[in-house]
């Protein structure tokens, strides 16, 4: 039962999107942020069935350039911790690091689909 609490707590923080931080690199514009969060949520609706199939067939090099983008475009929302992760990903997959991939891609997956339901949540406001 306390790992359950613990991963709870971890996926919170891995989730949480930093508004000021998106803020910042939409010069501050309420109306730009809301733009740049719609473009996310787009851009993963497209690169999870991308990032699967890369899983799949082990092309870690093209599972890393989606991870990038992942990585940029997280922090521009400001989901800073998501960001991170997504930079382990994609030096693992630059790396060939197929043990890492493997082991963290379903907790990754998962991350992925609940900041993206987490963002959508936010532009239905």
């Amino acid at each position: 039962k306390r790992k359950e609490k613990k991963d709870m707590i971890f996926s919170e923080e891995l989730l949480n999107i930093d508004k000021a931080t998106g803020l910042s690199y939409c010069m501050d514009m309420e109306d730009f942020y809301a733009e740049v969060l719609e473009a996310f949520c787009k851009q993963c609706e497209e690169y999870i069935p991308q990032l699967e199939e890369q899983y799949e067939k082990g092309d870690w090099m093209q599972y890393a350039i989606i991870a990038h983008g992942l990585k940029s475009n997280s922090l521009n929302i400001g989901a800073v911790n998501f960001s991170k992760l997504s930079l382990k990903h994609e030096l693992a997959g630059k790396e060939g690091n197929s043990s890492f991939i493997i082991s963290q891609y379903p907790d990754y997956m998962d991350a992925l689909k609940g900041l993206l339901a987490k963002a959508k949540n936010i532009i239905s406001k």
